[in-house]
């Protein structure tokens, strides 16, 4: 039982961490940012750059923002943690976070 735990932890603090360390990122929600920003199309992503810059560098709070309103259970660091896993598994519907 104790090995289960463990095992859970460490599965835990790698689902949390892996975003953080992948986008150079101190949030969970500034970490969705950039990856948002990555899978934009390249005219969107350089109007994005511009406006989360003219918001003074959001440092998540777009992302925590939109997590808020998505998943209103969960802690925004949760949401986003959530919606940053659901950008790496491929859309079924054509509708999903990728946009199709």
């Amino acid at each position: 039982m104790v090995r289960l735990l463990i095992l859970l932890g460490l599965l835990g603090a790698t689902a949390f961490g892996y975003p953080l360390v992948t986008e150079k990122a101190g949030t969970a929600c500034a970490a969705l940012e950039t990856r948002m920003l990555d899978l934009a199309p390249d005219g969107a992503a350089a109007g994005a750059t511009v406006w989360l810059g003219a918001l003074g560098v959001s440092d998540g709070a777009v992302a925590e923002d939109m997590v808020k309103r998505q998943y209103k259970a969960l802690p925004p660091a949760l949401g986003c943690t959530v919606a940053y896993w659901l950008t790496q598994v491929p859309s079924t519907s054509g509708k999903g976070v990728r946009g199709g």
